[in-house]
């Protein structure tokens, strides 16, 4: 081969690597996704169902109607690791319908933010330094805590001198048993025979009140008149005055 052949050669090689750089569509890094547009005229298509081992995951994004057949497609992919892929291996017309050459190439580029020697530990990447204190963020935090601590004392002060509400005082209200409490007392005391007489419909006095006012008197008689409410002496006036007299 002549030197003008080899030349020429090495023309086309180049122009057809700068041809195949040209025709990326777009780029992305590892986990970050990626977007093509893609306007398509032809049966519908639809994204290839993604194995558990696929490189590169691909969904069907909006579809706008252009009219006349033609559609506006968004194709967003994900890749799990760096090189170029070409998109119509992940699409379809139907089931076990590859789209092959039906299309033209749909190439992306998917780059590392990693080098390629990287084995997977962060600390073996040479020049890379985990964030650390020094200079201005050193000098920002000691402000920022010598402005915190007054602040803190500040507000704990506030809050442990207070006002403080004054305490409720409840006055006791003594109840009907401790007001008759008394009563019971001097009952006890009592030594001499004692009339106890009880309406039949008395509300205020019941048949156990009397008992347990009777259980405190040592010579005592308990009577009972019917008919009567509380006011015995109004309501049987002649059974209580013979009650009474015959008492006495």
């Amino acid at each position: 081969m002549s030197l003008f052949g080899r030349i020429l050669m090495v023309i086309l090689i180049l122009a057809g690597a700068a041809a195949a750089q040209e025709e990326v569509q777009t780029r992305t890094t590892i986990g970050i996704e990626g977007r093509v547009y893609l306007e398509h005229e032809g049966r519908p298509l639809q994204a290839v169902e993604a194995r558990e081992d696929a490189l590169l995951l691909l969904r069907i994004g909006e579809v706008e109607d252009l009219g006349d057949n033609r559609q506006r497609v968004e194709l967003l992919f994900l890749a799990r690791r760096a090189g170029d892929f070409d998109l119509r291996d992940a699409l379809q017309f139907g089931p076990e319908q590859p789209v092959g050459d039906a299309l033209e190439p749909i190439l992306v580029r998917v780059d590392s933010l990693l080098p390629e020697d990287h084995q997977g530990d962060l600390e073996a990447i040479p020049d890379l330094e985990g964030p650390g204190a020094g200079g201005f963020d050193t000098i920002f935090r000691v402000v920022l805590v010598l402005w915190l601590i007054p602040a803190l004392a500040w507000a704990l002060w506030k809050w442990r001198t207070r006002p403080r509400p004054e305490p409720v005082v409840v006055e006791h209200v003594p109840t009907l048993a401790e007001r008759l409490q008394p009563l019971i007392d001097a009952a006890r005391q009592l030594k001499v025979p004692t009339l106890i007489v009880r309406g039949e419909r008395s509300t205020l006095s019941t048949p156990e009140s009397v008992a347990e006012l009777a259980g405190c008197i040592a010579d005592v008689e308990a009577v009972e008149i019917s008919d009567a409410g509380h006011l015995v002496a109004v309501d049987q006036a002649d059974a209580f005055n013979a009650l009474l007299l015959d008492f006495l």
